[in-house]
């Protein structure tokens, strides 16, 4: 909303625009990731990390990461992994919150699907580039 009241038509037709976006969000992203992205900004809140946009950043592109390899890899994923995104994520970036480890419910095998992804997803390019190829 802050960047669509800095438009130079200001704050005329903010909500219009706003919906117009969210609209437009909504319908090119998958139930899945939508689900997951939910689960995360609501960590986020929770944790007390709402207005560090960088940490939003992260967390957003690395969810959007995950489901494009499970939609490619045709396998489900449940909404706890937004709980690893969010934990990986601040042992990555070496942020430290208040509240204790059982608030976020990743277990040890969603993180390590985590933060092993980039050898998972290159080794399924291979695989579909030798099956088609």
């Amino acid at each position: 909303m802050r960047v669509l009241a800095k438009a130079p038509s200001g704050g005329e037709d903010l909500g219009i625009r706003a919906r117009m976006i969210k609209l437009i969000a909504q319908a090119e992203d998958p139930p899945q990731l939508r689900r997951i992205l939910a689960r995360v900004s609501q960590l986020l809140d929770k944790l007390g990390f709402r207005g560090s946009h960088e940490l939003a950043d992260y967390t957003g592109k690395l969810a959007r990461k995950i489901v494009a390899f499970a939609l490619v890899a045709h396998v489900q994923v449940p909404t706890r992994v937004a709980d690893a995104i969010v934990k990986h994520a601040l042992r990555k970036l070496q942020l430290k919150t208040n509240i204790n480890e059982q608030t976020l419910d990743a277990k040890d095998e969603d993180l390590k699907f985590v933060g092993g992804l980039k050898n998972q997803y290159k080794s399924l390019i291979l695989k579909k580039l030798i099956v088609e190829g």
